[in-house]
């Protein structure tokens, strides 16, 4: 849906509704590395601890090093063997990945035989001895701590089975508590793969998952992913350490309660309506997210036109939209008279989801008197799937009296500005 993306953003442009300004450009840091760390264990032929000495550039985007084996995890390299390694910075303004003296954890793979490394390595003895780093560059750990090693080397030690099972789920669990924060991020989407998770996590470890809230490394990211395994995953072991974090101090991170509502199957209940009131934005926005039951659309648009925060309202429009459809289509339309342009570029993208029955009303405040409402309501029929879109765009392109809308019907339409047809 890329090209969904690309029109949208030239739609809210067109229409100034840009969520935030553009931040500054800054050079990019060093490639985080981790990603998919673990399978790429699985995968890779060698698994190694190793020093980086001499690295040096091969071309624009192109790196070797020497590694020497200070610990191998898998595969036949020994220690005190030195092997070239080659690998990508596509980013021209990133740092290279690698520098002298640095201690990694990587594993290792064949290098790729694209004719480009042909180039960089025209020497055909030469090249059979390099090795690529796995995850097309991404599969390693900069100074990886020694509690992490011994983890992963217990972990690596299991047969297939049982790290399908207890023992796997275990060590994992360590990891996503303790491990630097990249190979947590690993270890948590491991275990999401995990069928029957809630039957294998004894209650030590589900604690350990919860704990894993307050790590200090964690960001927002991180706990996301870990409250959307404890509550998409129907974790119930877990759910006695969420509640006491939930009742501790400090407040815990909302993430928390998210992890709680997802396992309850959705925020609902009589008192819903009183906690929205009362809660902090960031706990409003959760439960929002979340809102379920009898009530939940009557509560869901007075906070779509009433709650201060705007990420709240947002929030409340694209819920309000899944559990209402159509019913949803009259506070829908009020968000697009909303001060705020992230709650304008919301209410406009879950109304172009409804499709056909919204054209007419969508009509209607384009001809209205407010500009903001005006351009969000084309930005809608832009996105919008109906036929009846379209030629509602095509009508306001050809004699709507505001300049602007006309224009921006024109971008919708996907044509050059001032074309007619």
């Amino acid at each position: 849906m890329g090209w969904l993306r690309v029109r949208l953003a030239l739609l809210a442009l067109a229409a100034g509704l840009l969520l935030a300004p553009l931040p500054a450009i800054a050079a990019a840091p060093r490639a985080a590395g981790g990603v998919r760390l673990l399978d790429a264990m699985d995968q890779a032929p060698a698994t190694l601890v190793a020093k980086v000495i001499e690295p040096s550039r091969l071309g624009p985007h192109a790196y070797k090093a020497t590694l020497i084996v200070e610990t191998p995890l898998r595969g036949k390299l020994e220690t005190g063997t030195r092997v070239t390694v080659a690998w990508e910075e596509l980013a021209a303004s990133r740092d290279t990945r690698f520098k002298h003296g640095e201690r990694i954890l990587v594993s290792l793979t064949a290098l790729p035989g694209a004719s480009i490394w042909q180039q960089r390595f025209p020497d055909g003895r030469e090249r059979a001895g390099v090795l690529a780093v796995a995850m097309e560059g991404n599969a390693f750990l900069r100074q990886p701590r020694l509690g992490s090693l011994n983890t992963l080397q217990h972990y690596l030690a299991l047969g297939a089975e049982a790290r399908q099972a207890e023992p796997g789920a275990g060590y994992l669990v360590d990891l996503v508590a303790a491990a630097e924060l990249p190979l947590a991020r690993s270890a948590l989407q491991r275990l999401g793969s995990f069928p029957a998770l809630d039957e294998l996590l004894g209650q030590a470890s589900a604690e350990r998952l919860v704990a894993a809230f307050r790590r200090d490394e964690a960001d927002s990211a991180f706990r996301a992913g870990l409250a959307q395994l404890i509550g998409g995953r129907s974790l119930e072991s877990a759910r006695p350490g969420l509640e006491a974090l939930l009742a501790a101090q400090p407040s815990p991170p909302v993430e928390a309660l998210e992890a709680l509502v997802l396992l309850d199957g959705g925020a609902s209940g009589a008192g819903l309506a009183e906690r929205l009131e009362q809660a902090p934005p960031e706990e409003r926005l959760v439960l929002a997210r979340h809102a379920r039951g009898a009530g939940a659309e009557d509560t869901l648009a007075r906070l779509l036109v009433a709650d201060p925060a705007p990420e709240v309202r947002a929030a409340a429009a694209g819920r309000l939209a899944e559990l209402g459809g159509q019913s949803a289509l009259e506070p829908l339309l009020r968000g697009l008279a909303d001060p705020e342009p992230s709650v304008r570029g919301a209410s406009a993208r879950w109304l172009a989801g409804l499709g056909e029955p919204a054209v007419p009303r969508l009509l209607q405040v384009v001809e209205g008197n407010d500009p903001e409402a005006a351009s969000a309501a084309v930005v809608a029929l832009g996105l919008s799937p109906a036929p009846e879109a379209r030629t509602a765009l095509a009508e306001i392109s050809a004699a709507h009296p505001d300049e602007s809308l006309r224009r921006l019907a024109q971008i919708a339409l996907g044509r050059s500005l001032g074309d007619a047809h």
